[in-house]
């Protein structure tokens, strides 16, 4: 049977989304039309998008408060339901990198030494669980029932809206998945289904990373929310 993952894909009226009101303010507070006539101008037309902004506009257009300060692992509370939103670009296949989970001073000088003894699982072990204590604090600190990852992936002309829930008590099945090749990260498994996207914690920046895959923009999670040719 095949373990149940961290990151499972959802509908997105489950974190009770107004996406026309987001789609609205998208349009008439950050894309304006020189910044649009700017996009168009360039040779990449890259469509960064600024992650306080957004998260602004995730909380307004589901009535929930902005409450993610540095490195606190939710950004947003509306009643029950606690929101992780990220924005990241996808050039080819897979996108920029997204922070799960880094520690400097606890678990950083372990991690060396992990590494050094090829222990992989251990390292993994020691990071999924400061995961887990961290995700716990936030569903304690604010009586949360339910954790949602929203994230907002860009390429040269579109944006997507992507939605993921959280299952907490599925950080248990990550498991190591061998070195990378110059033995820089450990790639681990079961935190997202491996065509979604893929993991890793690197000894360097002391920190577990996911990338997206390309093929999550047409999966049922995702939608389209702008195109820049559909813009003047």
């Amino acid at each position: 049977m095949e373990e149940k993952k961290v990151l499972e894909p959802c509908n997105i009226s489950e974190i009770n989304l107004d996406v026309e009101k987001l789609k609205k303010s998208l349009l008439n507070d950050y894309l304006t039309p020189g910044r649009r006539k700017f996009y168009k101008s360039t040779a990449t037309k890259n469509l960064n998008l600024e992650p306080d902004f957004m998260e602004w506009v995730v909380s307004t257009s589901m009535g929930g408060e902005r409450i993610g300060e540095g490195h606190y692992p939710i950004d947003i509370v509306k009643d029950n339901i606690g929101v992780d939103v990220f924005c990241l670009c996808l050039s080819s296949n897979y996108t920029n990198e997204k922070s799960i989970m880094q520690n400097f001073k606890e678990c950083g000088n372990n991690l060396d030494v992990l590494f050094d003894q090829e222990k992989k699982q251990e390292a993994i072990d020691l990071y999924k669980k400061g995961y887990y204590n961290k995700l716990n604090k936030a569903i304690n600190d604010h009586n949360l029932t339910k954790l949602f990852y929203l994230g907002f992936i860009s390429t040269d002309k579109s944006i997507y809206l992507s939605v993921f829930k959280i299952n907490l008590d599925a950080i248990l099945n990550i498991q190591e998945n061998g070195f990378s090749r110059q033995k820089k990260s450990i790639n681990f498994i079961n935190f997202i289904d491996t065509k979604l996207g893929k993991t890793n914690i690197y000894k360097s920046k002391k920190r577990m990373e996911i990338r997206f895959s390309k093929d999550l923009l047409t999966y049922d999670n995702t939608i389209e929310i702008y195109n820049l040719d559909n813009t003047i």
